[in-house]
């Protein structure tokens, strides 16, 4: 044990700055090199220089920092392009006084400075090295940050890795708190340097040891776990027998009304009785919950996640009891399925569609890249028999495959939605037997092949911010698209929150939308809710803000002609599906509609109709409780004060709680 407690010490006061060293990373997503770091170290500077492909997107930075003997930083210079490709330049010193001084997102900030280490918004991943070591040498391991919060560190493991040489080094896990929703794992050398940065779908690790990460993951994966399992067991609220809920105003999707005086009797995992209050037959035993006049409605759906950690209690404490996921791990995501369905983990039901693209510089984060047809039926079949229940095809694919690709996923009982891919329209698309377009904006595409023909990158994006106001539902053409897509039963997911940030974003000005909500977040996160605006020129500027206005009406009039559309967010986990919901109701889309899209029409869609989507006898006990009515108010949505998912009871405001998060007033 001593000898153990004199190694521990040894590591952690190895002199900050080793010497001179030139360090090369990896970027990998899901496992395939999309990136590298490159950091020299010197006696009394460290330069960075860092960069990702993303599908055209991926940050490009030059770093550059000093620090004191505690490592504290002394000076950091960022400078480059962020991840939407907008310029970015971030400076911080600090002066022998204590006095601290940084430009970040446009903005000039000065403040006393003592103790505090400063967190970039955009920094490269060896800076979180410096930030784990700073706190292991710090009293009770714990520094505040700057500009705002707290963070806490200690090591949970430590192994033995190979590098490539055949040489062998100590690695140390580094476990801090205060960063994010829930603690997170950084991995060190012997010098106290940035090793890996791991997880399932995006990693930082030495060139020399990407043969590693998965074991390094691994074992972060189950010190997780362990924790998520004992968060399951103290909020899950299982009742020991009948539950009835009392004195609520239940909203019935089918009819678009709300009735007042309402009993729900379940029992076990399902619905046993739905009548008003007094009329209902009560077993003996029944534990009553009085909803004080609540509205009682389904729990929601979003249909567009990519869920993994924290995500699964987000949603569920939104009240979110059923997920669509669209791209994902396909090694990781039927298991953590299998958790939550056994109560092992908290989280919502999940429908996972398995994704598909093409080789190529553009390519999607899927180990599913294909190179020919047989290529990609082979997946769809594995897809099939591992219980998926749609296909995702994206960008790169050939426009010629998705006929037939599209043929064969029906013939397994498989739907068929996407991107619609480079040089097709989507009107091509739903032809060669799409079943459901992803994003708004590929709506928009269809009108625009000659100025955005290759969509695989950012093109996809900024043709719509410059183009959008010009495209009229009214028009002829336009409306012709939308009948066809009508004619065919075509479904869009049409994510239009995510464009806000887009199109109304500024990198100095909190993401449109969450301006009530960063408050109620932890305070680093909070800090990184920032806008993301894409890249425009001056002349595009007064393009770009009526591109809002322009997707709000598509919106609209693709509702009211009748294409089924359903709600997903692929931004924020909880608060994204919320806005996407709130931005529906701002489009003219009655908050009735708003409701039925968000759970039956969901619920259809995604083939789970028999048993969720709505609160009646039989179905599964799934549905929430909301402290207001979002019949008037749709950001009622973010007053859910209990879920019941599978029979189970669980507390929104202790939920949030678990993950740094304060529950709406």
């Amino acid at each position: 044990m001593a000898l153990a407690a004199l190694g521990a010490c040894a590591l952690l006061f190895m002199p900050l700055l080793a010497g001179a060293q030139t360090i090369e990373y990896t970027v990998l997503t899901l496992g395939k090199p999309s990136g590298a770091e490159v950091v020299n170290h010197a006696k009394d500077k460290s330069t960075s220089t860092y960069t990702f492909n993303d599908r055209g997107r991926g940050p490009e930075l030059k770093s550059s920092w000093r620090v004191d003997s505690n490592g504290m930083p002394l000076q950091l210079q960022i400078s480059g392009k962020s991840y939407m490709k907008t310029p970015l330049s971030e400076t911080f010193a600090r002066s022998d006084a204590g006095v601290g001084s940084w430009t970040a997102g446009g903005k000039k900030t000065t403040a006393a400075a003592p103790g505090g280490f400063y967190l970039p918004l955009d920094a490269p991943p060896s800076y979180q090295a410096l930030l784990a070591t700073a706190l292991l040498r710090a009293p009770g391991n714990s520094l505040p940050l700057l500009p705002v919060g707290t963070a806490t560190a200690r090591e949970v493991a430590r192994e033995q890795v190979k590098l490539s040489s055949g040489e062998s080094m100590t690695v140390r896990a580094i476990q801090i708190s205060g960063m994010s929703y829930e603690p997170t794992v950084v991995w060190l050398d012997d010098s106290n340097r940035l090793f890996a940065d791991v997880s399932g779908w995006f990693s930082v690790v030495r060139k020399t040891a990407t043969s590693e990460v998965d074991r390094l993951l691994g074992i972060e994966e189950a010190i997780a776990r362990t924790y998520r399992e004992d968060l399951a067991k103290s909020l899950s609220d299982i009742p020991a027998g009948p539950l009835l809920i009392r004195n609520s105003r239940l909203f019935d999707p089918r009819t678009r009304q709300a009735t007042a005086g309402t009993s729900v009797l379940v029992i076990g995992k399902r619905i046993a009785a739905v009548g008003p209050d007094g009329k209902v037959h009560v077993p003996e035993g029944v534990r009553t919950i009085d909803a004080g006049q609540r509205f009682l409605m389904p729990g929601l759906w979003d249909n567009h996640v990519h869920i993994t950690g924290v995500d699964t209690i987000l949603n569920l404490a939104s009240g979110i009891t059923s997920v669509r996921d669209l791209a994902n791990d396909e090694q990781v995501l039927p298991e953590l399925e299998k958790r939550i369905d056994a109560g092992t983990e908290l989280g919502p039901r999940i429908v996972r569609a398995g994704f598909i693209d093409a080789e190529g510089p553009f390519s999607g984060p899927t180990r599913a890249r294909i190179k020919t047809q047989a290529d990609a039926e082979r997946w769809i079949d594995w897809y099939a028999q591992n219980g998926y229940r749609q296909i995702k095809v994206y960008s790169s694919m050939d426009p010629a495959m998705i006929a037939p690709l599209a043929n064969f996923a029906h013939a397994r009982a498989l739907r068929l939605s996407g991107h619609v891919p480079a040089f097709m329209t989507a009107q091509q698309f739903v032809e060669a037997g799409a079943d459901e377009i992803q994003h708004l904006n590929f709506i928009f595409l269809n009108f625009l092949a000659k100025e955005a023909a290759d969509t695989r990158g950012p093109t996809r994006f900024t043709a719509v911010g410059r183009h959008a106001m010009d495209i009229d539902p009214a028009d002829p053409r336009v409306k012709q698209f939308i009948d066809f897509l009508v004619a065919r039963q075509t479904v869009l997911d049409p994510t239009i929150n995510i464009f806000e940030d887009m199109f109304e974003g500024a990198p100095d000005r909190i993401s449109p939308g969450y301006e009530n909500i960063v408050g109620r977040l932890p305070p680093v996160v909070a800090r990184n809710m920032v806008g993301g605006e894409v890249t425009s020129t001056p002349e595009d500027k007064p393009r770009y803000a009526q591109a809002m206005p322009a997707l709000k009406r598509m919106l609209k009039a693709l509702h009211e002609a009748g294409v089924a559309m359903v709600p997903g967010s692929d931004s924020p986990s909880g608060f994204g599906l919320l806005r996407e919901l709130e931005v529906w109701s701002a489009a003219g889309i009655s908050n009735a509609d708003v409701l039925r899209a968000a759970t039956l029409t969901s619920a259809q869609v995604n083939r789970r109709a028999s048993d969720v989507g709505v609160v009646a006898p039989g179905m599964l006990a799934d549905f929430i409780l909301v402290d207001g009515d979002p019949l008037q108010n749709i950001s009622d949505l973010h007053k859910v004060r209990t879920i019941v998912k599978d029979g189970v009871l669980y507390d929104a405001a202790k939920l949030y709680a678990a993950v740094g998060v304060q529950p709406a007033p």
